[in-house]
């Protein structure tokens, strides 16, 4: 346990004595108050009030690396630490990443279930086994890859070291999604110019198909603005917030989308010649629970990307190069 520093400082200039009864420096609030968003771990104990990060952060105006920050404890063997308030650890994220992982696992199973066992299965043919691709390509490209690209930047290892690595990890994870979104819509316009059904006349392919737009725009948006070398600074920084915006409204357009078109194919499957969905089939029941499981999921997500103390701390963005 190391001695509180002095922080009071008397009217000659010296250094005076005044702490408070737990070793805090008299700001030491104020301090916190002003790093919470710039330290991953926000960590305090009565008996330890001084703390080395791993980061780089901004102290009266310069970069320090390894500081001594006032107001942070080093989880020393006294009192224990706890959270700072209204900052939540990051080494809670594994755990939540895994609670995460376990849902869009479930959302694509349950997906490629209800489509072999209630629907017939796959195939490429035109037929209603083609139209079954759709839903699969698209909750495992729209919803579970796309969610784990836009948290590429929440993982605490992405905060050290080269970021062109995470860079081109959120690609890569966004262009596979890309590739199933372009099968789903290929298996279901397949489906409906064989059988002469309609196209883009309902709710749900409305919505699905701005998500795409979207998301297309996203995709050679973010490549052009923040991996391209020539990419200038300024338009990184005037782009960076939309790129964001628009990173949540896709995923929550694409959990719209995938809820009412679940909604839809029951209230087109389940009629009066086989069970109506008024009853609650079994199948309505399993692919009620799908939709439920697709909302928790984006919820998650959302959640996740609204989580101050999970983002990237801004002044390692300042300093790390474009391709560096």
């Amino acid at each position: 346990m190391e001695t509180a520093q002095p922080w009071a400082t008397g009217p000659a200039g010296g250094t005076g004595s005044a702490q408070t009864e737990a070793g805090a420096p008299p700001d030491a609030l104020d301090h916190r108050a002003a790093l919470s968003s710039l330290l991953p771990v926000s960590m305090t104990c009565a008996g330890c009030w001084t703390a080395k990060t791993p980061f780089p952060i901004v102290l009266q105006g310069r970069a320090r690396r390894d500081a001594e920050v006032p107001g942070v404890g080093r989880g020393c063997k006294g009192g224990g630490a706890v959270p700072a308030a209204g900052v939540m650890p990051t080494f809670q994220f594994l755990p939540f990443l895994a609670l995460l992982g376990t849902l869009g696992f479930l959302c694509v199973v349950f997906t490629g279930f209800w489509s072999q066992h209630w629907r017939g299965g796959f195939a490429w043919d035109g037929s209603a086994k083609m139209f079954n691709w759709h839903p699969v390509f698209m909750v495992t490209g729209m919803l579970v890859l796309y969610g784990g690209a836009v948290l590429v930047y929440r993982v605490p290892s992405s905060w050290v070291g080269p970021k062109l690595p995470w860079k081109l990890l959120h690609a890569a994870l966004t262009l596979a999604a890309f590739v199933l979104v372009v099968l789903g819509l290929v298996a279901v316009f397949g489906f409906h110019n064989a059988q002469n059904i309609p196209n883009m006349y309902s709710l749900h392919s409305w919505l699905g198909l701005a998500a795409v737009l979207l998301f297309s725009c996203q995709w050679l948006m973010g490549f052009a603005t923040f991996l391209l070398p020539w990419s200038p600074a300024w338009l990184r920084i005037i782009y960076k917030p939309i790129h964001v915006f628009f990173g949540s409204t896709i995923l929550a357009l694409a959990m719209a989308a995938s809820i009412s078109g679940i909604n839809e194919k029951l209230f087109f499957s389940l009629t009066n010649k086989t069970v109506p969905y008024a009853k609650l089939p079994p199948e309505a029941w399993f692919a009620n629970s799908l939709g439920m499981l697709i909302l928790a999921f984006g919820l998650l997500v959302l959640w996740a990307l609204a989580m101050p103390a999970w983002k990237r701390p801004e002044s390692l963005e300042a300093q790390q190069p474009l391709l560096h």
